[in-house]
């Protein structure tokens, strides 16, 4: 019986680490001496079973830790061009980043506000109602994002 205890115990531990790959680059690991290990996730995703044994030898306490490519201006186009592309209302032969959302695309408010909260999943910040009112056209949008990054180029 304690065999199957630590097998489910080591399978958890892995579910658990594997569920903190798929949201972050490199995780930490904090024994308790506060003694930190980093891993990148390919190198965890190639030894799990391994980690999870040693994880429960030495009492290690998972921490995430999030990291990303710095964004340059060519990428925050694409991605909002993407995301635009992605909504059902949006007509992708008429999409660049001068069209305007309600002359040129045919969206109403409720259609922006959707693009908005789109927008808002894809960047990982909120945009104020106040905010999103002026966004009009994809170049508003990416303008926009440039300013909060304090991307330049």
């Amino acid at each position: 019986m304690n065999t199957i205890l630590k097998s489910s115990r080591l399978m958890t531990r892995g579910l658990v680490i594997s569920n903190y790959l798929k949201n972050s680059s490199r995780i930490v690991l904090l024994n308790d001496l506060n003694q930190k290990k980093y891993f990148s996730s390919q190198i965890l995703n190639k030894n799990l079973s391994k980690l999870a044994n040693s994880i429960d030898k030495q009492n290690y306490v998972i921490a995430r830790s999030y990291s990303h490519v710095p964004y340059t201006r060519d990428m925050i186009e694409q991605r909002v061009l993407f995301v635009l592309k992605m909504c059902d209302k949006v007509d992708v032969n008429k999409l660049n980043l001068k069209s305007h959302f309600s002359k040129d695309l045919g969206l109403d408010s409720l259609d922006q506000v959707d693009v908005v909260i789109a927008m808002e999943d894809e960047f990982g910040f909120e945009i104020p109602d106040e905010d999103g009112e002026f966004l009009m056209t994809p170049a508003d949008i990416v303008q926009y994002v440039c300013d909060k990054y304090d991307v330049f180029d």
